[in-house]
């Protein structure tokens, strides 16, 4: 056989055995790398005072996909913890400046005295490099739910991205949307749409922190809320004023009584309240709404508590 015609024949079997075992290279070196990166995490939240424990990291997926693997994921800080049986992070082996996580079983969050339970089959987060804030993540997940020995949240739908701001890498703005919101003890009520921007600031010498409504915008049916404005948040309270509009009311007002009242007679009393305000402005109130020591009202109805230990 000419030479000219073995390099035809084994040609394309030597190319691909060459390029087999650079891609292998660098799957082992995406994968060196993650670990690194894990392990960067694990020092970095340790200096703040959180610790972080997990089995060693495992890869698979040669040679379709990278993907690490490390059970028994954990991370506590003071009174608050979160744990997942299987963490997964997917990544492309030349391309480490996306990574994707995800969760395999069981996930619970706890909050002082109260624990949650998660269930998000479906859910990834995703971290990205950014040239102008850093870093984003980006949370997706089809339907899911945190229950707690109370009450169960629920969603058909959420998206969540989260940034720091520009030039302030200790304020993170925050951008929310969730499809079909309900509550357990609201089972007639659903929250067809929520959207919200929000801008979290960095804590005080006096451990307050300032939220920025940016803008809040949802819907039941034909009503819509929509809010803008700011609040101070402290382990122990929450205050702050939101200027309010509530459009074609009373879909809207079913709702809030039922996710904000813990018994018949004050949703009775809020639905009421609110009705009277329609009656007054003409179809559309508006009016601030006001939140004091976690008790938020508006134009003096009260629609509910928002606790700080208890949420998720």
């Amino acid at each position: 056989m000419k030479p000219a015609s073995k390099w035809l024949l084994y040609g394309p079997f030597l190319f691909a055995a060459v390029a087999l075992c650079a891609w292998w290279f660098l799957w082992r070196a995406g994968a060196h790398a993650m670990r690194e990166a894990l392990d960067e995490f694990t020092v970095t939240q340790a200096a703040s005072g959180a610790r972080v424990n997990y089995e060693p990291l495992r890869a698979k997926g040669f040679p379709f996909f990278l993907r690490g693997i490390a059970r028994n994921f954990s991370i506590e800080s003071g009174d608050r913890a979160y744990s997942c049986a299987q963490t997964n992070i997917d990544a492309l082996p030349y391309q480490l400046d996306r990574i994707v996580f995800s969760c395999t079983g069981a996930q619970l969050i706890k909050f002082g005295a109260a624990q949650w339970t998660i269930s998000a089959p479906d859910a990834r987060a995703s971290i990205e490099r950014d040239s102008e804030r850093g870093w984003i993540v980006r949370i997706q997940t089809g339907a899911a739910y945190a229950e707690s020995s109370e009450i169960r949240y629920a969603a058909d739908s959420l998206n969540l991205n989260l940034a720091p701001e520009k030039g302030d890498p200790a304020t993170f703005d925050i951008s929310l949307r969730a499809i079909a919101a309900h509550a357990s003890k609201a089972p007639g009520a659903r929250l067809d749409r929520i959207d919200a921007a929000i801008r979290l600031g960095p804590a005080d010498a006096f451990e307050t922190r300032r939220i920025d409504i940016l803008g809040f915008e949802a819907h039941v049916g034909e009503s819509v809320l929509k809010a803008s404005g700011a609040a101070y948040s402290r382990s122990d309270s929450l205050n702050g004023r939101l200027e309010a509009s509530l459009e074609k009311p009373a879909e809207m007002a079913r709702a809030i009584a039922a996710f904000g009242s813990p018994n018949e007679d004050e949703a009775r009393a809020i639905e009421a309240g609110l009705a009277m305000l329609a009656v007054a402005w003409g179809g559309t109130i508006a009016a601030p709404i006001i939140i004091e020591d976690g008790v938020v009202s508006l134009a003096g109805v009260r629609l509910g508590e928002i606790s700080q230990t208890a949420q998720p």
